[in-house]
């Protein structure tokens, strides 16, 4: 597991976690499961890379640091690589306050 990070984002730059030598972002993987406090600042997503890692990400906004339409660029995270039967624990427990993402089809499926 991580220890809070820091991160400070330049518009446009891409948000991702480096857990035990390995990345994840947006970019890279898709979000297997989400929720989030937005009045608090706070979101929590569970990322599956592609080559089927799952890391649980907390994010917390830094206080004032409203987010645009390209996300939040100034607070910290922490996070830790999950196994997929804690993956769908997480996902499962989120589900009964909000929706989940589909799983994506292709190469991800």
């Amino acid at each position: 597991m991580t220890q809070r990070v820091r991160f400070d984002l330049k518009e446009f730059e891409p948000f991702s976690v480096s857990v035990d030598g390995k990345s994840f972002g947006y970019k890279d993987c898709y979000i297997y499961a989400q929720i989030a406090n937005l009045p608090a600042g706070i979101h929590e997503v569970v990322f599956k890379s592609r080559t089927g890692l799952y890391a649980e990400v907390t994010v917390i906004a830094e206080e004032g640091a409203d987010g645009n339409a390209y996300g939040l660029h100034h607070g910290w995270y922490t996070a830790r690589i999950i196994s997929e039967e804690e993956a769908k624990e997480v996902r499962s427990s989120w589900a009964v306050l909000r929706e989940q993402p589909l799983a994506p089809s292709g190469p991800w499926a």
